[in-house]
């Protein structure tokens, strides 16, 4: 059932407000005791091919450049 929030003072309202912010960051920082460990021979394995399109002028890559570059480059990593 919710709460009557009209009659509340202003007082009572951030003190609720501040309690389910707490509860709210608690829950999300839970994070499992056990990990299960991913084997990657138990799942199946197949060759893709991947089509991307890339404007490297602003970023100093994958664009025709007309000297070397001070800067990493994405052919460099």
């Amino acid at each position: 059932m919710t709460p009557n929030y009209e009659s509340w003072s202003k007082e009572e309202l951030i003190a609720r407000l501040r309690e389910l912010e707490t509860k709210k960051h608690t829950k999300s920082t839970h994070s499992p005791t056990f990990k299960k460990p991913f084997h990657l021979s138990s799942h199946p394995k197949r060759k893709i091919a991947i089509k991307f399109c890339y404007s490297g002028w602003e970023y100093n890559g994958l664009a025709y450049q007309n000297g070397p570059t001070p800067l990493p480059t994405v052919e460099d990593v």
